[in-house]
């Protein structure tokens, strides 16, 4: 939580905790090697797509 906390701003917070966030394949890469570069242990899921039904 640390880590996230000291590379995105407070005012992106509320996005980033309900899920409106979305990130290219390639910056999310760059992101999980700069958290295993700063020695977090990550495990990873594959991505999922959901579908709004309104």
């Amino acid at each position: 939580m640390l880590w996230l906390q000291t590379h995105f701003e407070a005012s992106q917070w509320e996005a980033i905790a309900s899920e409106e966030v979305m990130l290219t394949k390639d910056n999310a890469e760059m992101l999980a090697n700069d958290a295993m570069e700063a020695g977090l242990i990550l495990n990873s899921v594959p991505s999922v797509s959901f579908l709004s039904k309104n």
